[in-house]
């Protein structure tokens, strides 16, 4: 209770600060560094720039970086003082003291980042202090994935699974997609003449917001409204699902109307493939429970539901499809994301390659 007090007096020493500032701007002065603190400056960054034009998820996460450490240890400073020598012991502070690793050291460090990139952008500093901070850099471990031969088994285990939960498998194992992409997906999305799948929406879960309707990653604009009210891409994805998955989705049209009827008019669906019993959309956690609760039962190696779209990305590429039709299929904004991902399976392709040449080229050796 104390500490919450605490921070709401600092949020409106940081609010009247920002109003003064405000009337400067107003009058045509220039702000120096020198008279806004880190508190303000973050506080503007998240009113004017983060919530208007970032997903929600991802304000969540800027805020919790901001008020977990950041602010606490550095929003008294004023900004000119926010040097590089000072994020630098921030960042050791946040080893030695709080114990956490080069990964989530990381995360404070992108947030330091984007808000005096922002800073610089409004002309409140010049230099931004983190181009120069010695970054931590994570352990990359290869995503995790299943080989064509576990993913045959596990195909063949979920033919005795409920038909919702196999589903929402076959989505991410033959389509690439996300968590949240699959529990957002709505029938409306799904052209079963062309087998088609149109990607636009993801469905996110925030503890003290609930859920709610996001854009889906890779989207260049976060800021367009959709029907009631919600963000949406610029950019519909579309992509071709296998005979396989289609078939499956059909079964589940078919078995998810038959509930329907029987509910009659307790069925309050929103026309989402993926419900709880009484038609509301499902949680978004709830297929990526069920997929570990299902391996364990199968005596299957573990997987998360995430790395069912890594084993469909690993699998296109080890049969030859090229990296920008992965890219474009999964959703990345740059190809070079989908190459330092599945950077694993591209190192087999060249190994194979080199064997290729070698068969090709054998009477000249």
């Amino acid at each position: 209770m104390p500490g919450s007090i605490e921070k709401r007096g600092q949020r409106k020493e940081a609010e009247k600060e920002l109003a003064l500032l405000f009337a400067d701007v107003k009058e045509g002065k220039a702000i120096s560094a020198k008279q806004v603190t880190v508190r303000a400056l973050a506080d503007r960054w998240m009113r004017e720039h983060v919530k208007p034009n970032l997903s929600e998820t991802t304000a969540e996460n800027y805020r919790y970086f901001l008020d977990s450490a950041i602010l606490p240890k550095l929003g008294h400073l004023k900004v000119h003082e926010l040097s590089t020598y000072a994020i630098d012991s921030f960042l050791s502070e946040l080893k030695t003291e709080k114990g956490l690793s080069d990964t989530s050291r990381r995360h404070y460090c992108s947030t330091i980042s984007a808000m005096l990139g922002k800073a610089k952008k409004w002309k409140i500093i010049k230099i931004n202090p983190m181009d120069e901070v010695d970054k931590p850099v994570p352990d990359t471990e290869p995503a995790q994935f299943y080989d064509d031969e576990q993913a045959k088994i596990l195909i063949d285990a979920l033919q005795e699974a409920p038909i919702k939960y196999r589903a929402a498998v076959y989505i991410a194992l033959f389509g690439g997609l996300r968590l949240g992409e699959t529990v957002g997906l709505r029938w409306g999305d799904i052209n079963f003449k062309s087998a088609e799948l149109s990607i636009s929406r993801s469905l996110q879960y925030i503890p003290k917001r609930g859920t709610f309707i996001s854009a889906p990653k890779g989207g260049r604009t976060r800021n367009k409204k959709g029907d009631k009210g919600e963000k949406k891409s610029n950019k519909t994805r579309k992509i071709t699902m296998p005979r396989i998955a289609m078939d499956c989705l059909r079964q589940y049209k078919t078995w998810q109307d038959e509930q329907a009827a029987q509910l009659g008019d307790s069925w309050q669906g929103a026309g989402y493939l993926f419900t709880a019993w009484n038609g509301k959309p499902m949680h978004p956690d709830t297929p990526s429970k069920w997929l570990h609760r299902f391996l364990e039962r199968n005596s299957l190696p573990p997987l998360t539901y995430h790395s069912l779209r890594h084993t469909s990305a690993t699998l296109l590429i080890a049969e030859g499809l090229d990296i920008e039709t992965i890219k474009e299929r999964l959703g990345h904004s740059k190809a070079s994301i989908t190459s330092d991902i599945y950077g694993h399976a591209l190192k087999r392709k060249d190994k194979e390659s080199a064997v290729v040449l070698d068969n090709l080229f054998a009477d000249k050796a």
